[in-house]
């Protein structure tokens, strides 16, 4: 995953993402996030609970996404993206090109 890639994923699992690697998350844990218009936290949060809920890659869009990160313990979620890693518990899919 290249530095300053986007990656969206739940907000645990964003939260520690953020930790370990130069990237921007599409949300993160709002407590975490400072509540201006920009940021919007808290619809950012709706926008990860909708898509772990429905599958909708078009919430992927609309915050220009390329990389996607399923926890497989808490989601039992399969995208059209292609597979690019997985272990145990976390699965990486890339936008197809």
């Amino acid at each position: 995953m290249p530095d300053r890639a986007i990656v969206f994923s739940d907000l645990e699992t964003s939260y520690r993402i953020e930790g370990f690697v130069p990237v921007y998350v599409a949300a993160a844990p709002p407590a975490h996030v400072a509540d201006t218009t920009a940021n919007a936290p808290y619809r950012r949060r709706l926008s990860v609970n909708r898509f772990f809920g429905t599958g909708n890659v078009a919430i992927l869009d609309r915050y220009h996404a390329d990389w996607l990160v399923v926890d497989k313990d808490r989601f039992q979620l399969r995208p059209t993206w292609p597979l690019t890693y997985q272990d145990a518990r976390y699965a990486l899919y890339h936008r197809p090109a």
